[in-house]
């Protein structure tokens, strides 16, 4: 005669689930003991299955599992919450020590690129960054992306990509997902994006369905294409020349659909597979005419805007769409007034999240706290500030 005693620890410690059964096995004999534990009640995302084989005298063996709930972190957004980015001192700190420590200074919601193991043990909401980063992100100046986002290989290699990352990440309950950090067609506007056959293709079919026939397009355009297949993008310095700039306006347009479209395809495959995760597509590092960034369509397109310090973006993406939770960064070189400003400024704003982009780091302009943690004059701004938040 033997017992199974069964015990569902959350990530408190707290039992939340327990059974002991009797069982009888014979020798070189399998058994198969089926488990049902009662999950309603339970408040976190971690837990801990513990199983122990009894006989009269005590313990016999004993085996422990993993269990994630990650449906518990879907009401994080529904208040306001201090958050920080870790991914920066965790090459340096204990991850789950530190952010223990954080929380208890009033951080309750954690941005990441890794996949943040160590936040639902701490029953800690937290967002996953970089799903697909790379196939966003354009450094060089050439007139070619790479990869093209016309391409239906590179795009369908994207989606694949961060399809990877969620099925990975998704059992730890990140509340979001953002594509990546600091997206845009090119950086900096450092070259007109994109001349590939493929963008020229989908140029000519969007002009197209856009004037329904050549003669408007060449009325609009000054030009005096033949066939739509003539068509071809331009430069600015090849519009400015001519004294007509509508063609290289279109082509800008069609850029941004390029763009935002790119997206969608990610967020539609992702949301098929998962519906529960939430995309975000971040911001541009800089604004010009090339990035591809169109506000309206980007908020219209993403489940939570994820966007960095910047009160207009803000304010633009709460006024384009009034019920879509936002998630800000801030810090940096910022001053220990502004700390003081600005968390109120988002929060009045209609913000739901705001994360410091570095909390803490070793010989960091950016960071927080010191490099062993210890306060700044910063640290005590922001603490002092967002706990008011928090508590109301």
């Amino acid at each position: 005669n033997l017992a199974l005693r069964a015990v569902v620890v959350d990530s408190y410690g707290r039992c939340v689930w327990q059974t002991v059964s009797t069982i009888r096995v014979g020798a070189r004999a399998a058994l198969d003991v089926p488990l049902r534990p009662d999950m309603a009640r339970c408040q976190t995302i971690h837990h801990s299955l513990q199983v122990t084989l009894l006989d009269s005298q005590g313990p016999l063996d004993q085996r422990a599992w993993d269990v994630y709930l990650p449906d518990k972190s879907r009401g994080a957004l529904d208040d306001f919450r201090s958050g920080f980015m870790p991914s920066y001192w965790v090459r340096t700190h204990t991850d789950a020590s530190f952010t223990a420590w954080l929380q208890q200074l009033g951080f309750g919601f954690a941005s990441d690129g890794s996949s943040m193991e160590s936040a639902p043990s701490l029953n800690l909401p937290w967002h996953k960054f970089f799903i697909a980063w790379r196939p966003f992100h354009h450094l060089s100046g050439t007139p070619i992306r790479n990869p093209c986002l016309s391409d239906p290989n590179a795009l369908e290699d994207t989606i694949e990509k961060a399809l990877n990352v969620v099925r990975h990440c998704r059992k730890y309950g990140p509340v979001f997902y953002t594509i990546g950090d600091e997206v845009e067609l090119v950086r900096d506007g450092k070259a007109e994006v994109c001349f590939s056959p493929h963008c020229a293709e989908r140029f000519r079919i969007w002009s197209k369905e856009l004037y329904g026939n050549l003669e408007r397009a060449n009325a609009e355009w000054g030009t005096e294409y033949g066939s739509w297949e003539d068509i071809t993008p331009v430069r600015a310095g090849e519009v400015r020349e001519r004294g007509n700039f509508a063609l290289w306006v279109d082509f800008r347009m069609f850029m941004e659909d390029v763009w935002i479209g790119a997206f969608e395809a990610v967020h539609d495959a992702v949301n098929k597979r998962y519906p529960e995760a939430l995309l975000s597509f971040s911001n541009p590092f800089g604004r010009n005419p090339f990035s591809g960034e169109d506000h309206y369509k980007s908020a219209m397109a993403e489940d939570i805007h994820c966007k960095y310090l910047r009160p207009d973006l803000i304010k633009e993406f709460r006024s384009f769409n009034p019920t879509t939770p936002i998630h800000s960064f801030y810090g940096y070189l910022e001053s220990v007034p502004f700390c003081r400003y600005f968390p109120w400024h988002f929060a009045l704003n209609g913000g739901d999240v705001l994360s410091w982009y570095d909390v803490v780091g070793r010989q960091n302009r950016y960071a927080l706290f010191d490099a062993t943690g210890r306060h700044t004059p910063r640290s005590k701004a922001v603490v002092e500030t967002t706990a008011d938040l928090i508590t109301g």
